[in-house]
């Protein structure tokens, strides 16, 4: 009854040239367009975020370490927690910006694996830095006289056994995540698959 079927006039798909035929085969343009309607959105929502986040993390960094705030057990949590936020905003957020963009990826399977893992290891090390914080805070206003909140360098030993837990959680993070070919069609006019980074348990 219909032998083709074409998607040109299908609001969601809108700018993208897709015909397929009753027996499941796509035809697609010569060209490759990889890029989605949302991207202007994406750009506007992502850049002051990443942009705000980087300079208030490093303000903070710069003030609690010129001032001598760091004397304080809470305002070296506070400097923990800014820096493993940076991890995340100067390394993961612009490439995940990328991929949420365009969908492909274009790094190599070495920095698939890198950034899958900074990003594991960065949200771990937060986390766990809260949780510090917090343990702190309910020592420091424990009845229990023996309970004492930690010391400067307490803290700091703390810290660097939080960061080395942290590192050795998401060690398998870099043998299952890697760069596989996908097949997606609404995407690609030209190529039926595209580079992708997954986490492939």
């Amino acid at each position: 009854m219909f032998s083709n079927l074409s998607l040109h006039d299908f609001s969601a798909l809108h700018g993208i040239n897709i015909s397929g035929a009753l027996n499941g085969s796509f035809q697609f343009g010569s060209e490759l367009d990889i890029f989605f309607q949302p991207e202007n959105v994406l750009i506007t929502l992502y850049v002051p975020i990443i942009l705000l986040s980087m300079v208030a993390n490093i303000l903070l960094i710069v003030v609690a370490v010129k001032c001598n705030y760091t004397k304080s057990v809470t305002n070296i949590f506070l400097v923990n927690l800014s820096a493993a936020d940076l991890l995340v905003t100067s390394i993961c957020m612009p490439i995940q910006l990328s991929k949420a963009i365009t969908l492909v990826w274009f790094y190599g399977e070495t920095v698939c694996k890198i950034v899958n893992y900074i990003q594991g290891v960065a949200v771990a090390a937060s986390v766990f830095t809260i949780t510090a914080m917090s343990v702190d805070r309910w020592l420091s206003i424990s009845p229990e006289p023996r309970l004492r909140p930690p010391g400067r360098k307490q803290a700091l030993l703390l810290l660097l056994l939080l960061w080395c837990a942290a590192l050795l959680i998401f060690i398998p993070l870099l043998m299952v995540a890697t760069v596989r070919r996908e097949p997606v069609p609404i995407i690609s006019k030209a190529l039926r698959n595209i580079s992708v980074c997954i986490v492939w348990w």
